[in-house]
């Protein structure tokens, strides 16, 4: 069985939304054919309705690693759920991502 990382102009896309963070798949040599999504929420509401997951700072921590050896890293605010100052929550976690060395596509962004 041939691996995803031999098959030509094939993408597969995997969601960190399990169960943990695969710190396996840092092994794997993907050369750009995988997509893997990090979904984000602030922590304070994970720890309420995200119990099964990663904790997100987990998450936010190995972003990195998986672009370096070549995942294509994308990142989804999801899911918003909508109380009393929910913006509060939000602010902190969308800019405290956007940090120098943090690379979406092909662009770094920095605060």
């Amino acid at each position: 069985m041939k691996s995803l990382s031999d098959l030509a102009n094939k993408k597969r896309n995997t969601n960190t939304i399990g169960k943990f963070v695969n710190r396996e798949m840092l092994s794997d040599k993907p050369k750009g054919h995988t997509r893997i999504l990090f979904n984000l929420m602030p922590h304070e509401m994970s720890k309420l309705v995200d119990v099964t997951t990663s904790p997100v700072s987990d998450r936010i921590a190995v972003m990195n690693e998986f672009r370096e050896v070549g995942y294509e890293v994308n990142v989804i605010f999801a899911p918003v759920i909508y109380y009393e100052a929910w913006l509060d929550g939000w602010k902190p976690l969308y800019y405290g991502i956007l940090r120098p060395k943090m690379y979406f596509g092909n662009r770094i962004f920095s605060r």
